[in-house]
């Protein structure tokens, strides 16, 4: 098996046109890092095998260890409501803990206390209730949130969710996906998550380009990363991005053994970097071999007692600008001065998903901005902000290029200017994204309405 808002910071903004981009691994999908970096993920969240407090020691051991708190963090819920009553995980514990509030890789469960799966009852509505209730949940918490229905299914793959046939996995997927969309969940990015897919045909398995974000794979073993990798370029020929969901070193002594270095964490980080749309990670960092666990399994801790080498080689891997950490939210505002013109697509979308007229992203996150006119209206161009003099012109950059990106290293505030049909003179400045949105409130902005949805992944702002 796998806490309060922050205020933003105020840094030197970089811009680049976006049309100067070229072709790379980015695929569009949800929750999607920028091309060249990495989200830093850690796992995972069993009361079963520990309690709260021993958890939340091994977190703060490993983000001491590895010098960087991580993005994500990964946990369980059950499905099945024979079981869900025992299931004590609290994920607003785990958002809220350590002042981080973390990105979540959420497993979900299908199997019983025998490990059994009653697919039909699932597709048949009798586990709405407690899908709903997970939902409620998922939507309340407002973080990004990579789901994995069914993780490590396929028969033959030797994986949790082995017991499951393709025809019912993907009846199963789109029923959850329902219950979700009918609870109006939308900081969730769906991910299906393989195990061992050398060993079964997948594609059986797969409910859709559409239905899908992200494709995900575990990797426990060096063999396990090398037969994966057929898997990890079919993604891309989906155009779809790769999170590693489960991975630690579980033979030859775990983080016991210096050797493993080497042997596990080279090969596992050279994956990383050869494969430009593997975009995130999840390490567990837990006692496997703790009696009643895993016993077969070595120790995966990352902390104090693992051997120097390993812990000081991680953490230098870990600081290269690849790898994105938690840190201070950088925020665009939006606010309509003359809605009339036109509008701004967003994309990505931001990390809160309980504020829709606040833009938070985590830092170095590229953020591209299209300016889209009205009939009979023309893009002219936009004006971007020194964020140490926010709304004065005598330091806005203009730039003709449309859409373009900021990435957001900083607060930001960018103005985009239109003209009317007949090419003569410019409009007022449509929309200002930027910092200090309350400065705006003041001086009579208002904050726009809901965003719409235009495309996957994008936000459309208009009056």
């Amino acid at each position: 098996m796998n806490e309060a808002r922050t205020i933003p910071s105020l840094l030197t903004p970089v811009l680049i046109a976006a049309c100067a981009a070229t072709a790379s691994a980015h695929m569009g999908a949800k929750f999607e890092p920028a091309d060249g970096q990495v989200l830093h993920g850690l796992g995972q969240y069993v009361p079963l095998f520990y309690t709260d407090a021993e958890n939340w020691q091994y977190v703060a051991d490993y983000q001491a260890a590895a010098g960087h708190p991580p993005v994500i963090y990964a946990a369980y819920k059950f499905l099945d409501p024979s079981v869900a009553p025992f299931d004590t995980t609290s994920l607003t514990d785990i958002v809220q803990n350590h002042g981080h509030p973390y990105h979540l890789n959420l497993g979900l469960a299908l199997f019983d206390a025998t490990q059994s799966i009653n697919a039909a009852a699932l597709i048949n509505g009798e586990w709405d209730a407690q899908i709903a209730a997970v939902a409620t949940e998922v939507k309340s918490l407002g973080v990004p949130t990579f789901c994995r229905p069914g993780f490590e299914f396929g028969t033959g793959s030797s994986g949790i969710h082995s017991g499951i046939s393709g025809p019912d996995f993907i009846a199963v997927w789109h029923h959850i996906r329902s219950v979700f969309d009918t609870v109006g969940v939308t900081n969730v990015a769906w991910v299906w998550n393989a195990v061992n897919p050398n060993q079964f045909s997948y594609m059986v398995y797969y409910p859709g380009d559409d239905a899908v974000d992200w494709w995900g794979i575990n990797y426990f073993t060096v063999s396990q990363m090398n037969n994966a990798e057929a898997f990890v370029l079919a993604a891309a020929s989906h155009n779809k991005p790769v999170i590693i969901c489960e991975s630690c070193p579980i033979h030859n002594g775990g983080t016991d053994n210096v050797a493993n270095w080497q042997d596990w964490f080279v090969p596992y980080f050279a994956k990383i970097t050869t494969h430009a749309h593997l975009k995130a990670f999840t390490y567990i960092s837990d006692p496997w071999d703790r009696p009643g666990y895993f016993d077969d399994w070595a120790n995966s801790l990352i902390g104090p007692n693992t051997p120097a080498t390993i812990r000081a080689n991680y953490a230098a891997e870990l600081s290269n600008a690849r790898y994105v950490h938690h840190g201070t939210l950088q925020t665009l505002a939006v606010t309509e001065i003359n809605g009339n013109w036109g509008e701004v697509i967003v994309l990505p979308e931001p990390t809160d998903a309980n504020d829709p007229n606040a833009l938070a992203y985590l830092p170095n996150t590229w953020v591209t901005l299209e300016a889209v006119p009205i009939d009979g209206k023309w893009f002219r161009h936009w004006q971007t902000y020194d964020p140490n003099f926010p709304g004065d012109a005598n330091y806005a950059v203009t730039d003709s290029n449309n859409p373009i990106t900021i990435v957001m290293n900083a607060d930001y505030e960018a103005t985009a200017v239109f003209k009317c049909g007949s090419g003569t003179g410019s409009a007022l400045p449509l929309l200002t994204i930027g910092i200090a949105a309350c400065a705006f409130f003041r001086s009579g902005g208002r904050s726009v309405g809901l965003p719409v949805k235009r495309r996957p992944g994008a936000r459309r702002w208009r009056k």
